[in-house]
């Protein structure tokens, strides 16, 4: 499996570079973008902060992801907030439809370290990366992954205008990783630590947009029908001191506010 960086546009395009190993297949790690740039969010913290989700398939060859959901009746949308429960976004248009969740998490290490994982999963049986879709410019089987944080979507599942990107305040990011899991073990595994300065535009004033796509060579699907059914991005960060008035918020979540810069 590889995961290559991708220009903003409706779809992704651009791959770049290879660096680290997932599984037996010989993943490799790349960020991406789609759409514009997000507007500023000007939520004070992290805590219910929204931000918007994206999971589909792409085409390897071009480094191009694509939406395989229903944008024109969508029983959903893509845009979720960062609380810490389950959320539903829009299913997949497959026979039978995949629903699909996102949630969260926010847990203490050692020291000031904290680790936060954003996840969207489904259930086990199905996949977030299904087989059959072919790219609408090419033809071509799209046989790759995505996984997108903080991507301008569509308007019928962006869910509003603005705020896409997760908040962040100054936390000083140490490291990152993604972890997918699958019921064949054909690409279920860790990524390995991904190259900050590669993946996120600070490691202080990040602006909460990340994404990655997936390919794997050794496989004819690529990484589709490989029974994907959960993805995290794991994102490890030294807590900085609050300001009291931001302190005093800590009982309604239970975990460390991030504000973010104004």
């Amino acid at each position: 499996m590889r995961l290559f960086f991708v220009g903003r546009s409706c779809a992704f395009g651009g791959l770049l570079l290879s660096v680290a190993s997932i599984a037996s297949a010989v993943p490799t790690v790349a960020p991406a973008h789609m759409g514009a740039t997000p507007l500023p969010d000007l939520n004070a913290v992290t805590a219910n902060d929204t931000y918007t989700m994206f999971s589909g398939v792409g085409n390897g060859s071009t480094g191009n992801l694509f939406l395989v959901e229903n944008t024109t009746t969508p029983t959903a949308d893509d845009r979720v907030t960062f609380n810490f429960l389950p959320e539903v976004i829009n299913s997949y248009s497959t026979t039978p439809p995949v629903p699909r969740s996102v949630t969260e998490s926010d847990v203490a290490l050692t020291g000031n370290l904290r680790k936060m994982t954003v996840s969207v999963f489904t259930t086990q049986g199905l996949d977030l990366w299904p087989g059959g879709f072919t790219d609408p410019n090419t033809g071509a089987p799209l046989t790759a992954g995505g996984f997108g944080i903080g991507f301008v979507l569509p308007a019928s599942v962006n869910g509003g205008t603005g705020g896409e990107g997760l908040a962040w305040n100054g936390d000083l990011i140490t490291a990152a990783d993604m972890d997918i899991f699958d019921t064949t073990g054909a690409e279920s595994g860790n990524t390995g630590p991904l190259p900050l300065n590669v993946f996120f535009n600070s490691t202080t004033a990040w602006n909460g947009v990340f994404g990655v796509i997936f390919t794997d060579d050794a496989r004819p699907g690529g990484v589709t029908n490989a029974g994907v059914y959960r993805i995290d991005l794991n994102v490890t960060y030294q807590t900085v001191p609050e300001p009291t008035s931001i302190a005093c918020l800590l009982p309604l979540a239970g975990l460390a506010l991030r504000r973010r810069s104004r």
